[in-house]
């Protein structure tokens, strides 16, 4: 498994939920937009530090590619986050809680 982690500042505090509320719309019915395989996302949400983190996940380094370049080729949302970083990890532990 590999991730794609970026990282966003935020000019205002106030425009992140604007922010989520976008990416809500992107991914409605629990999928990513065409272009981006991934098999996992999160968006991480610093108020205080004006910071957002998306990771997404993929199965693999193919998949991550073609995210990658998707996701380069999108502009961050509406002028209110500007990407400051990205990076790319492979997932060496991933713990995720079952249910029962």
């Amino acid at each position: 498994m590999y991730a794609r982690v970026a990282t966003f500042s935020v000019d205002d505090p106030a425009k992140i939920d604007g922010e989520i509320e976008m990416t809500l719309r992107y991914t409605s019915g629990g999928r990513l937009p065409e272009g981006i395989p991934a098999s996992g996302f999160l968006m991480l949400v610093d108020r205080d530090g004006q910071k957002v983190v998306e990771v997404l996940l993929f199965d693999s380094k193919d998949e991550l590619r073609t995210g990658d370049e998707t996701m380069d080729a999108m502009a961050p949302g509406g002028g209110s986050m500007h990407r400051t970083s990205v990076e790319r990890f492979e997932v060496a532990v991933q713990l995720l809680p079952t249910n029962g």
